[in-house]
């Protein structure tokens, strides 16, 4: 087949192979990127799972030691009761004489046990206060942090994604370009293999074909030879006629043959 085609159209034949791997390598990209989209969104849930994870057990632990600063505030304003009392009673115990003043005392006592635990409550809870807003802060922070991170990467992603969709779409177009171009040249060479075509053409009716150099996105060049040139190969003779014009594609293949009952007609 490949000796019957041409010389200026053999070119055409060694094309497809780096093609069919192209689309093949982009499929396989497009399939793994589309694996690590999925992977982002799923990190994305886990990392906002376990952040809330983290806000309620932190919560839960302030909770307790709230509960457990209290019952040990509580136990100590009982003990230092419990300490007035005994010493209200010693004294009284000792000195009946004293009982006024030591009564006196006691109140006093009691009162600044009193004032000093209600400072020792209120410190303990504004540090904790202090401690909780902070902790909640910096789990906000850190949950918004991870959010922009996690967005901005599935972003780059789904861009990434949609520019090598591009390239794989323009990579089909030039495949079914070229599977355009095989059908035209295998009308080609049935047409050459006729018993009654002329195998001397004119020689005016030749021309080179445009040079296809494949490029990194598999689009043919767009330039002035590539854009202006056409080929007209008319065979006319007793048996039939073979046309075949190019500007940049082929536009029409025409075979017919009045002897074998062979006729056919391709529009790519």
């Amino acid at each position: 087949m490949e000796r019957d085609l041409p010389l200026f159209l053999r070119h055409y034949t060694t094309t497809l192979n780096p093609v069919y791997e192209q689309c093949i390598t982009m499929s396989a990209g497009l399939n793994g990127l589309r694996g690590v989209e999925t992977m982002m969104i799923n990190t994305f849930e886990e990392n906002d799972a376990i952040l809330q994870s983290m806000h309620a057990r932190t919560q839960s632990d302030l909770n307790d030691i709230a509960r457990r600063l209290n019952e040990a505030t509580t136990a100590h304003q009982e003990r230092l009761q419990e300490v007035s009392t005994a010493h209200e009673t010693r004294i009284r115990e000792q000195s009946a004489a004293h009982e006024a003043r030591v009564r006196q005392e006691s109140v006093a006592h009691e009162n600044q046990l009193q004032r000093e635990a209600a400072a020792y409550q209120n410190l303990v809870q504004r540090q904790f206060d202090e401690a909780t807003s902070k902790i909640l802060e910096d789990l906000a922070r850190e949950r918004e942090r991870s959010r922009l991170s996690c967005e901005r990467v599935l972003q780059n992603a789904k861009q990434t994604y949609s520019t090598l969709s591009t390239d794989v779409r323009a990579g089909q177009s030039t495949l079914m370009r070229l599977h355009s171009q095989l059908i035209a040249l295998n009308a080609w060479g049935e047409g050459s293999r006729s018993p009654r075509l002329d195998t001397n053409p004119r020689p005016d009716a030749m021309m080179p074909p445009p040079q296809y150099e494949p490029t990194s996105t598999g689009r043919m060049p767009q330039g002035s030879q590539a854009a202006n040139m056409r080929e007209v190969a008319d065979t006319e003779g007793e048996t039939g006629s073979t046309s075949l014009e190019r500007g940049g594609e082929i536009e029409e293949v025409e075979v017919s043959g009045s002897e074998d009952g062979f006729h056919g007609d391709d529009d790519v």
